[in-house]
């Protein structure tokens, strides 16, 4: 690259009728890297359902709430065929497998997209994470 030209942004083409998983630890930029690439009604977070339910997006003590209305929009959404990001933490497996069995029950394709704080997104492309990219 020359020198004092930008980059090239990659650009991820993914289906209308997919659920993209946004996973990492809070602070990595999970939200910020939302935002700056997605219009507003795509994002459902978590944050933001735990602040409907209680005013408050770090009160941990509503979390089974809070993701009952998390599940329920991605739901509501992924069965009307909407482009739908979720924005939470999703670190553990038992997470993101909801995640996936929504998007199975609906017939949408899924992706993840792990963001660390150093590595704002790295896709997942290895032989494991290979069914967040087929068909639901």
């Amino acid at each position: 690259m020359p020198r004092g030209q930008a980059p090239t942004p990659k650009v991820i083409k993914v289906p209308r009728r997919t659920l993209l998983v946004l996973c990492g630890p809070a602070g990595s930029g999970k939200s910020t890297f939302a935002a700056q690439r997605f219009i507003a009604t795509n994002i459902v977070s978590s944050d933001h359902c735990r602040a409907m339910i209680c005013d408050d997006e770090n009160n941990q003590q509503v979390n089974r709430d809070t993701f009952d209305l998390f599940h329920y929009i991605i739901q509501k959404r992924l069965l009307l065929g909407r482009f739908t990001v979720a924005d939470s933490t999703a670190l553990y497996p038992a997470a993101r497998g909801k995640l996936r069995e929504l998007s199975r029950r609906s017939g949408t394709w899924a992706a993840c997209s792990s963001l660390t704080s150093r590595q704002r997104s790295a896709w997942h492309a290895t032989s494991s994470g290979t069914a967040w990219l087929k068909r639901a």
